[in-house]
């Protein structure tokens, strides 16, 4: 580093020494390899991998047993469950491989680093899949309650947010070749992707409510009530979370934006697990009722029934 007081400001005199004071961001004494940016990135992602692997072991039993019985009313809901789950794994455990073998020897994989676009693209279509599914009230056996219009338009309207959020994330993981950051919260795609997820958010809240509105079922909405909440927590990690780093230094807010997004999305995840597992057996009584049982009495013959008495 050369410093030139003469050349930056001619009207001074020259001088022989000058004083400076050096700030080192990314200091390499401790034989690291990462910048300001990225220092904190490794640590962030193996607590996140650490609890989700603890929340893994906590309700894997309890959701195995569930599967294992067999004829659950909500066995494709809870398959969509688990493939989003193990593709949100996947979006931990790779990013944390690339920072731990790129800070101790400065080699790391940017293109299967880049692959957690799609494993986070795969996690975002199961929700998708799953929440339509519920919030039309086809799983809890009120699929007769939801008119054939009201399911083209909440098709259509999915369609084209999908179509959008696919290629915004092939987009992300194009431009991501030489230095892959795919949480890069200063990107114009991640602003447009927190939008389509608020977006996403408000359209299946809204569906939701005239789903819980016209069902006079208690138990089930109930179910809807607390599937609000989960709905709420996933599809506002990823706004929220920008909003957030907006307020901090620029070295800081890659790392924060991981921890707060990543730690949004294994809430939602912890949450509906629980709420698939309190709720495993009123899925069926609920399928029962609904296909079975009469919403009201309807006379015998034609004649109403009386009492003995």
């Amino acid at each position: 580093m050369f410093v030139d007081a003469a050349t930056c400001y001619p009207q001074y005199p020259t001088q022989k020494n000058v004083g400076l004071e050096l700030h080192l961001l990314n200091d390499e004494a401790s034989g690291g390899h990462l910048s300001a940016e990225e220092n904190g990135l490794k640590a962030a992602h193996l607590l996140l991998l650490l609890l989700f692997t603890i929340g893994c072991v906590w309700f894997g039993i309890s959701l195995y047993s569930i599967l294992s019985g067999g004829g659950q009313a909500m066995l494709f809901v809870m398959q969509l469950f688990l493939a989003c789950a193990a593709l949100q794994g996947l979006t931990l455990l790779i990013p944390a491989l690339h920072w731990v073998s790129y800070e101790s020897s400065g080699w790391g994989w940017p293109f299967l680093y880049s692959l957690t676009t799609l494993t986070a693209l795969g996690a975002d279509l199961a929700m998708v899949g799953l929440v339509v599914d519920i919030v039309l009230g086809w799983t809890l056996g009120s699929c007769k309650r939801i008119t054939t219009s009201r399911s083209e338009m909440v098709f259509r309207v999915v369609a084209v947010l999908g179509i959008l959020q696919v290629l915004l994330h092939l987009y992300t993981a194009s431009i991501d070749t030489n230095d892959p950051s795919y949480y890069s919260f200063s990107a114009k795609t991640e602003i447009l992707q927190g939008f389509v997820q608020l977006v996403e958010g408000c359209f299946f809240l809204a569906i939701l409510a005239g789903t819980n509105r016209d069902d006079r079922s208690a138990l089930r909405q109930d179910f809807y009530s607390s599937f609000a909440w989960i709905i709420i927590t996933w599809y506002s990690a990823h706004p929220v979370s920008q909003l957030i780093v907006l307020f901090m230094a620029e070295y800081n807010r890659l790392k924060v934006f991981v921890a707060i997004s990543q730690f949004l999305r294994g809430c939602a995840l912890a949450q509906l697990a629980n709420l698939f597992i309190r709720r495993s057996l009123f899925w069926e009584v609920s399928s029962i009722s609904a296909t079975s049982i009469p919403s009201r009495s309807a006379p015998l013959h034609g004649k109403p029934r009386t009492n003995s008495r």
